[in-house]
């Protein structure tokens, strides 16, 4: 996923006037006096019903192929199959456009830079920690404005051949976008989008992407929720990410919650070995047409992505033969008030339930977590995890926070997350 820093979005002239005194603010749960010059600077939507309200002019998505937000799609199609960008986009002097390859190049730079710009204390409390085996798990490739060897902003992607519905379609994967903090006002974001536009058509004769976002951006195809299993009460505790009555023992109420599920396993074993992916795509290849948007893969693409260094698989067993599989990524998540204070983050990502029961894989995942010592489980409502996140025994939250995902120049009627088996 990735979250966008930075817009170019203009506000209304009686907005501007009605809310001189009192400035919406994140989740419009904090009132505050700002001057309103710029309301962007402060406040974004969340929802449509917000961005009516607040009559948000989309001034530059408006500009791309999107459904925009008066319009209701009643087909799933490409929007503009004749679409054609043939103006390169320069960037703003004296940045410099660099590429790169987040699997063979260096990437240490990238990292510092996110981790520094990134998370913002002032919109959430906790952030993520990016290290290199992450980006160069989640992203192939990356764009980057560059100035004497600095960075002013990245764009990092990854290109999959993805299945909507019933036909399958070559799409750039937006993944993270991160601008400076000092550049943020500076046109940057339509800039390097753009110019990412470009060379996709250009380069590789892709016409079609998706992204998701944190804020509404005209017309999401579907919204996600988070959820939350704390496996470490005390650590939790301890980090301010969730607050437990001081009458109560934080790892008594941590040992009465993990023993809802106990410590035994069904025969799961960590798969590491490269000759098992093919056994593990036949399973996926199996499960996947249950929904009507997933990537496709062929076995050399399937093996890049689920036998590295960084994403955990394991298998589920029935005698000596894997009859499914569930995935897990793990990061540590930091408290930005006192960066000291970390959470060990375990998070759900692909799993076959072609005889296995998704609780009963949540229920392993669970505990395979813990095993790897983890403070908490986490993941979204797509796939078959809605049956899991809303059964009392997985104890999972739903997070404040959610996502929307979105695709450019595809057109979508809204669905439920459910039908997704990517993002």
């Amino acid at each position: 996923m990735f979250f966008i820093i930075s817009m170019n979005i203009e506000i209304s002239d009686d907005i501007k006037g009605k809310y001189t005194e009192k400035v919406l603010i994140d989740n419009l749960d904090t009132m505050t006096k700002h001057d309103v010059s710029d309301l962007s600077k402060y406040f974004h939507p969340k929802t449509k019903e917000e961005a009516i309200t607040y009559k948000w002019n989309y001034k530059y998505f408006n500009t791309l192929p999107i459904i925009k937000i008066d319009d209701t799609p009643i087909m799933n199609n490409i929007i503009n199959p004749n679409i054609n960008i043939d103006k390169d986009v320069e960037m703003i002097k004296p940045y410099e456009w660099k590429h790169v390859n987040m699997k063979y190049d260096n990437i240490d730079g990238i990292t510092l830079f996110m981790n520094k710009n990134y998370n913002d204390k002032n919109n959430s409390k906790f952030g993520m920690i990016f290290t290199n085996n992450y980006l160069s798990w989640v992203c192939d490739y990356g764009l980057l404005a560059m100035s004497n060897g600095k960075i002013g902003a990245v764009l990092l992607y990854n290109i999959t051949n993805t299945q909507l519905y019933k036909k399958s379609h070559n799409m750039s994967n937006v993944k993270h976008i991160c601008i400076h903090k000092k550049l943020r006002e500076k046109q940057i974001f339509s800039r390097i989008v753009d110019k990412h536009i470009y060379e996709m058509q250009t380069m590789y004769n892709i016409k079609l992407g998706s992204f998701v976002t944190p804020v509404y951006i005209p017309t999401p195809v579907s919204k996600l929720s988070y959820y939350y299993r704390p496996i470490n009460y005390d650590g939790l505790c301890k980090t301010e990410f969730i607050v437990v009555d001081e009458s109560k023992n934080a790892k008594k109420i941590d040992s009465e919650i993990y023993e809802v599920f106990g410590t035994k396993q069904a025969n799961v074993k960590q798969i590491t070995d490269k000759n098992q992916m093919n056994k593990l795509l036949e399973l996926y290849d199996e499960y996947k047409d249950k929904y009507n948007i997933y990537d496709n893969y062929d076995l050399d693409t399937f093996t890049k992505v689920f036998n590295n260094e960084y994403l955990k698989v394991y298998g589920i067993y029935e005698d000596d033969n894997i009859v499914d599989f569930y995935t897990m990524y793990e990061y540590d998540m930091i408290n930005l008030i006192d960066n000291e204070k970390t959470i060990k983050t375990s998070m759900m990502y692909i799993y076959t339930s072609n005889i296995t029961t998704p609780l009963m894989i949540f229920k392993n995942a669970i505990i395979s977590a813990k095993k790897n010592g983890m403070d908490m489980i986490m993941c979204n409502d797509t796939c078959e995890n809605i049956d899991v996140l809303y059964d009392n025994l997985s104890r999972f939250t739903k997070g404040k926070n959610g996502s929307y995902v979105n695709f450019y120049n595809w057109a979508n009627t809204e669905m439920l997350p459910n039908q997704l088996f990517k993002f």
